[in-house]
C-alpha cells in the first residue's frame, strides 16, 4: 500500500498568497490525515496537535545551510522562469520580484529561519523520549537516499 502524500503548503495557501486561518486549515488537515497511511510534507508548528496525534514516525531532513540555500535558490529560479502555479487553484507563482525583492522571499525566509528552526528541531529530538513515536534525523543526501530505498 502506498502512503498518501499531504503537502502542508498546498493546504495552507489560498490565491494571492493568502494563508488559511487555523479554523480553515485544521479541518482540512484532519481530513487529509484520516486515511490509513500518509506522508506529511511540511512543518507548521501550529499543526503539531493534529499531526502528532496520528504520526508513527518523524523524519527531519537536516542538510547543511549551504546545501539548503543552494537548493532553495535554484528551485526558486527554476520556478520563476517556468511561471508554473505552485498549488492547484491558487494561481500562486514564484516570480523574480517576489523571490529577490520582497520580504516574502522564500530565500530570505530560509536564511532568517534556518538556525532558529534547527534549534527547535534539535530540542524536539532531545525530547523525543516524551513521545510515543521515533524521530529520525537525516544529515546528508546519502542518508536520505538510503532511508527512502529502505521502503
Amino acid at each position: 500500500m502506498q502512503a498518501k502524500y499531504v503537502g502542508l503548503d498546498e493546504l495552507h495557501w489560498l490565491p494571492d498568497w493568502k494563508g488559511r486561518t487555523d479554523e480553515e486549515l485544521f479541518p482540512l488537515l484532519k481530513e487529509e490525515l484520516s486515511c490509513d497511511s500518509w506522508v506529511l510534507d511540511g512543518n507548521y508548528k501550529r499543526t503539531e496537535k493534529i499531526k502528532w496525534s496520528e504520526v508513527d514516525l518523524v523524519v527531519w531532513v537536516d542538510l547543511p545551510f549551504w546545501r539548503t540555500f543552494k537548493q532553495v535558490l535554484w528551485r526558486s529560479i527554476k520556478r520563476a522562469i517556468s511561471g508554473k502555479v505552485l498549488w492547484p487553484g491558487t494561481g500562486n507563482i514564484e516570480t523574480f520580484r517576489r523571490t529577490f525583492l520582497t520580504k516574502d522571499s522564500i530565500i530570505w525566509w530560509m536564511i532568517t529561519t534556518y538556525s532558529k528552526n534547527k534549534r527547535v528541531y534539535e530540542e524536539e529530538m532531545r525530547n523525543a523520549h516524551k513521545r510515543p513515536f521515533p524521530f529520525i534525523r537525516l544529515t546528508s543526501p546519502e542518508e536520505v537516499k538510503s532511508f527512502i530505498d529502505s521502503f
